[in-house]
């Protein structure tokens, strides 16, 4: 199943996003008082040029607005967001950061840390008061780029030693707990788990060559696609703890250099079970392809020409997997073009044997 073999692999994967996170980006940070006074504005970026260059952090995850708004204006992300949302910005301005001070209150309820209080304080003066957000909306160097309301924007202490607010430690704790809206319940399709809460919109997947809009694997948005009178994800019950594993795994591929290749109008991701020496020769060789090297992939493919002749392949190779999931997308969801699942061994064997029959052999000499 790709869902399972997907959700092991980000399981092994532990440089990925855990449960509540997700790789982002933050521009600025609004440095405050714990009285939640103003205490100065961060920008977390350099310039090279007229080019901002970002630095990736985690962020917390809630929702598909992580990924993408709605056009409602009341699908804040939780203490992180673009500037219309903090600062209440543009069209549906107050509506935003009224949903953004809301997802605060509702979400970290109870949580004993003044840093939760402050930032509330300094919001809802803002709101109350425009003048209290003037030292960032008119800051000297970056006035300009804030007011156009989409640079990606959070808060830390004054004097702190967490990066952001989010990342102190009681809040960082219930962030990675989980905060699942979902209000179903049921078995898990991929775990068999009983009981659990069942992610009702899965996160869109990234970087798939002709989508117009990031789709997903698993969506229901049309009566034809549904049974039994269910909706949305219920009709393929998937628990929100895999649904958040699987889709941070699938993207994670998409998003790689060396995981990826593009066939025709297909994206094509490959990874192993487990890592040998044997599926690194296999990743290389279809790494090369994608960067169209010839040296990397004659290096390649040599390296599995000799374990092919010598037998060089540990135990482990004859019964690790190897997979490969070619996807297309096709409006809001995405068409699994192909799904290949073989062993290190047998794959490394069937490279080889399609070099050896496309072989040019020159004719001997009288």
């Amino acid at each position: 199943m790709i869902l399972q073999a997907l959700k092991e692999y980000y399981d092994r994967k532990l440089d990925l996003p855990r449960l509540g996170w997700f790789d982002g980006y933050i521009d600025f940070a609004i440095v405050i008082n714990m009285d939640g006074s103003f205490a100065g504005l961060q920008p977390c970026f350099d310039m090279k040029g007229n080019k901002r260059e970002r630095f990736s952090c985690r962020l917390p995850y809630v929702g598909k607005q992580a990924r993408k708004h709605t056009m409602k204006g009341d699908d804040a992300n939780l203490l992180w967001d673009n500037a219309t949302f903090v600062l209440g910005l543009g069209k549906n301005g107050v509506k935003k950061l009224d949903s953004f001070i809301s997802a605060i209150r509702e979400k970290l309820a109870g949580i004993d840390d003044p840093a939760v209080d402050a930032v509330i304080i300094f919001l809802e003066g803002g709101r109350n008061d425009r003048k209290l957000f003037g030292p960032v909306l008119n800051d000297s160097k970056h006035a300009e780029l804030i007011n156009k309301g989409g640079v990606s924007m959070t808060f830390r202490m004054n004097n702190d030693d967490a990066p952001f607010v989010f990342d102190r430690p009681l809040i960082k704790n219930r962030i990675s707990e989980g905060l699942s809206e979902s209000k179903l319940t049921g078995a898990c399709l991929v775990t068999g788990a009983i009981g659990v809460p069942i992610e009702e919109n899965h996160l869109v997947i990234k970087n798939l060559y002709g989508a117009k809009k990031d789709p997903n694997v698993v969506s229901f948005n049309a009566a034809a696609y549904r049974s039994y009178g269910k909706t949305r994800g219920d009709n393929a019950p998937v628990s929100s703890t895999v649904a958040f594993a699987y889709t941070t795994a699938l993207n994670h591929l998409t998003n790689s250099n060396n995981n990826k290749l593009q066939l025709g109008d297909a994206t094509v991701v490959f990874w192993s079970e487990r890592e040998t020496q044997r599926s690194k020769e296999v990743e290389e060789f279809f790494g090369s392809v994608m960067k169209d090297d010839p040296d990397q992939m004659v290096t390649a493919v040599e390296a599995m020409f000799k374990s092919v002749k010598t037998g060089a392949f540990v135990e482990d190779d004859l019964t690790i997997k190897f997979f490969v999931l070619g996807m297309t997308p096709f409006r809001p969801r995405i068409a699994i073009r192909f799904w290949i699942v073989d062993t290190i061994k047998e794959m490394s064997d069937k490279i080889c044997s399609h070099f050896h029959d496309i072989e040019i052999v020159q004719p001997q000499e009288p």
